[in-house]
């Protein structure tokens, strides 16, 4: 065991990132966050990770030393000067600091091969993180947002890319799922790969690029929202169940090499 852990921490510590105390969020949106980020909480939880709730508006350097596993949530939008571009007039809720973080934090389990879940805007933060670019808005008659004033979610289908991760999670190719972005991933980055696709061209869920002979970081991200509570029944479970045995690998194989370098 790592010996700057608590005996609690016999379980895998899953890192759960979103920006709670972001200036540029409204009360309502800023609620609507923090209920999502804790529905993902109490999955994790139940799948048998602890979980340290991570505020990216305010945490500076990344500690990437007790986390196990990686969740970046959704919330604002991506600043648009991270993939040189002016921005959109539609752009809102900008944090930097934000941006800053889950940048660097997701980069970080990366090059540690630390599972990594992105969830909407977690997905966008990835991609712009190794150097791709954002479409900065959808119109007003995506598919992928509600103009109602009760809810910002619609429902749609997502077409699976076979031989992907996330093909080998959901097992079918095609999944119902429930959106609310206004925004996507435009150019991709060079070591992701794209994993499933909306029937508009949008892409939907992206992950590592497989490599021959590489071994490939466990990275995924979606473009939609497993956590919300009108989403199809066992996604979220799907997905936070995968990442936290991911977890739990991880955590083995630090203490294996942790043991071997003390010999």
């Amino acid at each position: 065991m790592d010996e700057n852990r608590t005996p609690l921490e016999v379980h895998p510590v899953i890192g759960l990132s979103y920006a709670r105390s972001a200036p540029s969020y409204s009360d309502e949106y800023r609620s609507q966050i923090i209920e999502l980020a804790e529905r993902v909480q109490s999955y994790l939880l139940a799948g048998g990770a602890d979980v340290i709730m991570l505020d990216a508006s305010v945490d500076g350097v990344p500690d990437m030393h007790r986390l196990d596993g990686v969740v970046v949530m959704g919330g604002g939008d991506v600043d648009p000067e991270l993939y040189h571009s002016e921005g959109d007039p539609s752009i809102s809720f900008v944090d930097a600091a934000a941006d800053r973080f889950e940048s660097s934090l997701i980069r970080r389990a990366v090059e540690s091969y630390t599972p990594v879940l992105g969830i909407c805007r977690g997905m966008q933060v990835m991609n712009v993180a190794f150097g791709g670019s954002l479409i900065e808005d959808l119109g007003a008659e995506s598919m992928h947002r509600s103009g109602s004033s009760e809810t910002s979610m619609v429902d749609h289908p997502v077409q699976i890319v076979e031989d992907s991760l996330l093909f080998s999670l959901m097992r079918t190719p095609e999944i119902q799922v429930r959106s609310s972005h206004h925004q996507a991933v435009q150019r991709l980055a060079n070591t992701l790969q794209v994993s499933a696709w909306a029937e508009d061209g949008v892409v939907e869920a992206i992950e590592a690029k497989h490599q021959p002979g590489v071994e490939t970081p466990w990275v995924l991200g979606v473009q939609w929202h497993p956590e919300d509570k009108g989403t199809v029944p066992g996604q979220l479970e799907t997905l936070t169940s995968a990442l936290v045995k991911e977890a739990e690998r991880n955590q083995l194989r630090k203490s294996d090499l942790m043991s071997a370098q003390s010999h």
